[in-house]
């Protein structure tokens, strides 16, 4: 009984030892990993928006106009009404092609937008809606040479608020250049920050021997807001 006593408790300390050592030679599994570590899906970035304009080329727009229509008319491209008047009005500007008038420019297409006398004058462009922003081409009737301009004149433009020229926004003005064309072309822009403006006004700032008349065409106008 002796024997018995003292062999059954050596007898469960060897399993125990057994079973700690198989324990032991046990491996680990391990998962296989296969291609590029996860990565978070891009995030897309929205377009930009894009501004809305209207574009008053005086063949495009509504209604439509023919060679010699006067001011002031009215022009509704893009959801934006436009009219062109003058102080000098009636019939201070006219509708006319390059064909019609003899004149080559080569910024300008279709109908323009044409001084009908060789007498300085005002030209008014009220749009509804409002808009934030216009762009356009422009001729001046300099010429170049002895006895006439260096430079062509300058055209300035005024945007109002109002219809009334109480609450001006603010003023841009350009020059054309000289070339090949019947009279010096340039381009013009005015961008008002986001403030509305609801009429522009156009005149040809006079100098010595300059020319006093002014086509425009190709106008592009940034809606508001």
């Amino acid at each position: 009984m002796k024997i018995i006593s003292w062999l059954i408790p050596l007898l469960l300390l060897l399993f125990m030892f057994t079973v700690s050592c198989a324990g032991e030679g046990i491996p680990t599994a391990t998962v296989p990993t296969t291609g590029p570590p996860a990565t978070s899906p891009p995030v897309s970035t929205p377009p930009g928006s894009v501004q809305p304009q209207a574009v008053f080329d005086f063949d495009t727009g509504s209604p439509v106009l023919t060679p010699g229509a006067n001011t002031p008319l009215e022009q509704t491209s893009g959801g934006v009404t436009a009219r062109f008047s003058s102080s000098s009005d009636p019939a201070a500007f006219s509708a006319q092609t390059g064909a019609a008038t003899f004149l080559r420019l080569s910024r300008f297409s279709g109908n323009f937008l044409y001084d009908n006398s060789a007498a300085r004058k005002l030209l008014y462009i009220n749009f509804d809606p409002p808009v934030s922003g216009i762009s356009l081409a422009f001729a001046t009737t300099d010429s170049h040479g002895p006895g006439n301009v260096e430079e062509p004149s300058y055209v300035k433009l005024t945007a109002f608020n109002d219809l009334q020229e109480t609450r001006q926004i603010g003023s841009v003005t350009a020059r054309g250049a000289f070339g090949s064309d019947s009279f010096p072309q340039g381009t013009l822009s005015f961008d008002s920050g986001g403030q509305p403006f609801n009429m522009v006004i156009m005149e040809i700032i006079p100098q010595p021997r300059g020319g006093p008349s002014l086509f425009i065409d190709n106008i592009i106008v940034k809606t508001y807001p």
